[in-house]
């Protein structure tokens, strides 16, 4: 990168990022098959921050099912809410998601001792507010989600990160990035772009897009619209197709452009005056 001169901003600091992940696709076989739930999931990460006897990317894989995992509960929890049942819960869920979002940095930034500080906090949070679904949660998954990362997965995200830049000026950014499959490459396109820009203030949140879009509480869909005060908003996943049936006709829909159309015209604006929401796609082999 460039910018190497570390930045500081308030508690955090931008620190030069040069992406893991192609040495994810030349290195493969490094990743394993997953079989397990999120407590699993924990545990290999501990445990490989304190030895560091495993690649970076390997962490960041780990890091994604724990991300996951607490994801997956709070849907489950706002899904089969009855009125103010499980209020509370849902909110410590939504800030157990809050806590993942400040595991990435220094997962991704490769600071094994800040990252075991907020993992611990992460379990400390987690326990205490009754969350502990989330350590049953079935994480599995096989073939490691090889398609999401074809051959120049990490020069992909640079030139996108850089063009983005180049097209807003190197303004601040909303990274909203799509769960459960835009997590890995959502996060490298967004500290792509921090170092890129250098500018302070980019904040990245992670939503979840299953059949029907968004899954957001009202507190997070309020917290968005705080957030996206002064930045300019982009939504980061896969633009992944699947089938929806209405009035028995089988229709076809794009998840990001969903995504992005409910972001725009629901949540930052209005379907008369909807909000300038970028898409950043996130290229996937089929096969």
């Amino acid at each position: 990168m460039s910018n190497t001169v570390e930045t500081t901003i308030g508690k955090n600091i931008i620190l030069p990022y040069t992406s893991h992940f192609n040495e994810f696709t030349s290195e493969v076989a490094l990743i394993e098959d997953f079989e397990g739930n999120a407590r699993v999931a924990v545990n290999k990460l501990r445990e490989s921050l304190q030895t560091g006897n495993e690649p970076i990317h390997k962490n960041i894989f780990l890091f994604s099912l724990i991300t996951k995992g607490t994801i997956d509960l709070k849907v489950k929890l706002w899904e089969g809410r009855n009125g103010g049942d499980n209020a509370d819960k849902i909110e410590a869920a939504v800030r157990a998601i809050d806590l993942c979002v400040d595991l990435s940095d220094p997962i991704y930034h490769d600071q094994s001792k800040k990252a075991l500080e907020i993992l611990e906090e992460y379990e400390t949070f987690v326990s205490e507010n009754g969350l502990e679904g989330i350590f049953s949660t079935n994480v599995t998954e096989r073939k490691a989600d090889r398609m999401i990362m074809p051959p120049g997965a990490g020069e992909e995200d640079l030139a996108k990160a850089k063009n983005l830049a180049k097209t807003i000026g190197n303004a601040k950014i909303l990274a909203i990035i799509l769960a459960n499959r835009g997590i890995r490459r959502g996060f490298d396109f967004f500290y792509d772009y921090v170092s890129q820009t250098g500018i302070s203030g980019s904040k990245a949140r992670i939503v979840q897009c299953k059949n029907t879009f968004p899954k957001i509480t009202d507190s997070e869909a309020k917290s968005l619209i705080d957030d996206a005060k002064g930045r300019q908003v982009v939504v980061i996943g896969p633009p992944e197709l699947y089938d929806i049936y209405r009035s028995g006709e089988k229709k076809v829909i794009n998840r990001l452009r969903l995504a992005k159309n409910c972001f725009s015209k629901e949540v930052f604006g209005t379907p008369r005056n909807p909000a300038k929401v970028i898409a950043i796609p996130i290229s996937f082999s089929k096969k």
